[in-house]
């Protein structure tokens, strides 16, 4: 199924570890991001439509702030592009003006 994005994902230069609040364990890794969304790479794969409470570490530089909480929503599943890990595409449920500044600094400062 093809999902059109209203708005373009950046790439940044650091592979920032993402964390299931849930269950505490590492998500996967962030691919790129934009104030709407994200996509991981995980080693498992992530079921579609589903609800997720995350954590996103941030790079030290981004306002001294270690992590961003942000709920999302997995909207799709692929591992076409890694045979061994799978790539998932999240919808932010609701972002916080103040997370919303820190994706948009990580973007400027950090994007490829």
């Amino acid at each position: 199924m093809l999902h059109k994005r209203s708005c373009v994902r950046e790439q940044l230069i650091y592979d920032l570890r993402v964390f299931d609040q849930d269950t505490e364990e590492l998500a996967g890794y962030l691919i790129d991001i934009s104030e709407r969304g994200a996509m991981i790479v995980s080693e498992t794969p992530i079921s579609p439509n589903r609800v997720f409470h995350l954590t996103l570490e941030a790079p030290k530089e981004v306002e001294n702030c270690p992590s961003m909480d942000l709920d999302a929503v997995s909207v799709w599943q692929n591992s076409q592009t890694h045979p061994i890990f799978f790539d998932t595409g999240f919808r932010f449920a609701s972002v916080s003006e103040q997370n919303k500044h820190r994706i948009n600094q990580l973007i400027e400062q950090f994007k490829l």
